[in-house]
């Protein structure tokens, strides 16, 4: 057995597929079209509905998170730092789109849920604080209001051995 001393490394050769450069260059079109579509949203309501991907369009790739799944999180935070009357309206999709089989979509949801109609996410930030992604529950610890239920979870968050540092501080600070 001879070793190619020019041939490259697996993670070269994964580096220089056409799909990669691909997918890197379409933040730029996925950023131009959530301007357009919160542009036209006023004069074309349907607008932004279209262009959020539907939630049943199932990834190629085992694990999850392939091109749909990224596309419905990147519209998220786009609207959510938008923001707006126009943005507003995508409140009840992003709702829905809690229930997402992707879990690592949720933080992005639960952030633009909040930035655009606060005033109905008590329950969201409740549920985000026993959520197996540690960016949610993060942002939940941040934001919940504090009752005997949610200062009891964010305790337990504390003192939890196994949570994540970050996430042991924010509960920590929210408990002082």
């Amino acid at each position: 057995m001879s070793l190619r001393v020019n041939q490259p490394a697996p993670a070269r050769q994964h580096a220089s597929r056409e799909v990669h450069g691909r997918a890197t260059s379409r933040r730029p079109q996925l950023c131009h079209h959530i301007h357009l579509a919160l542009v036209t949203q006023a004069r074309h309501p349907p607008t932004l509905s279209a262009s959020w991907p539907p939630a049943s369009t199932r990834c190629s790739r085992v694990g999850g998170g392939g091109r749909p799944a990224r596309t419905r999180r990147g519209l998220a935070e786009g609207i959510a730092r938008i923001g707006g009357p126009a943005a507003q309206t995508a409140a009840p999709r992003l709702r829905r789109a809690w229930f997402s089989p992707h879990t690592f979509e949720r933080a992005a949801y639960l952030r633009a849920v909040t930035a655009l109609d606060p005033g109905n996410t008590d329950s969201l930030l409740t549920e985000g604080l026993w959520d197996c992604e540690s960016d949610v529950r993060q942002f939940a610890a941040e934001h919940v209001p504090l009752d005997d239920s949610t200062r009891k979870q964010l305790s337990y968050l504390r003192d939890d051995p196994m949570e994540t540092p970050e996430v042991r501080a924010t509960a920590a600070a929210r408990l002082i």
